[in-house]
């Protein structure tokens, strides 16, 4: 926060859960990220954790192509390559705009449950499973609108390049560069 407050072009903004570990909360000046809605106001995001909040933060920001800054605070991270050590040095150079984006395949899809569509959106993978049923799912795989295939089988994973090496590889699946369009 303190780096935060030394420069006046920056608005920060926090969700509840760093804020209740927020020492000193009233000294610092932020707002508060209250909903996914309240993510259109960020120009980017600063993920401390590791891969997992930055595959959270991506369903959340997904449709708004919000740029994430992963700070891996383990011993590896795939996607959150940034150390702490590196964090201030890669933030000053986020704002004076020496930096490059990378882009990642988000998949966007829609599971319907009786008469009802949910729609997600994900970074890695989907993953549709029977769950604890005996009984095969009946599976109507679209790709924008067209129909891909059609059958039963006990379960279903569909994978961004990025998520080629998580669920996907581990059931048998190609691993596939985050920079190929597929």
């Amino acid at each position: 926060m303190t780096w935060a407050e030394s420069s006046s072009s920056l608005d920060v903004f926090l969700t509840t859960h760093i804020v209740k570990r927020l020492e000193n909360k009233r000294q610092y000046t932020y707002h508060i990220i209250e909903s996914a809605e309240d993510f259109h106001k960020l120009d980017f995001i600063l993920a401390l954790g590791g891969d997992g909040t930055i595959l959270s933060l991506a369903r959340a920001v997904a449709h708004r192509d919000t740029p994430i800054l992963g700070v891996h605070l383990g011993k590896l991270g795939f996607l959150a390559e940034v150390t702490s050590d590196q964090m201030f040095t890669r933030l000053n150079q986020v704002v004076s705009g020496e930096y490059q984006i990378q882009k990642r395949m988000v998949l966007k899809g829609s599971v319907r449950c009786g008469e009802e569509d949910k729609t997600f959106y994900a970074l890695n993978d989907f993953v549709v499973d029977r769950s604890a049923s005996y009984r095969l799912l009946s599976c109507l795989l679209k790709s924008n609108g067209h129909m891909v295939a059609k059958y039963q089988a006990d379960g279903l994973i569909v994978s961004t390049p990025t998520g080629s090496t998580a669920y996907s590889l581990a059931a048998g699946g190609p691993v596939v560069d985050p920079t190929v369009s597929s």
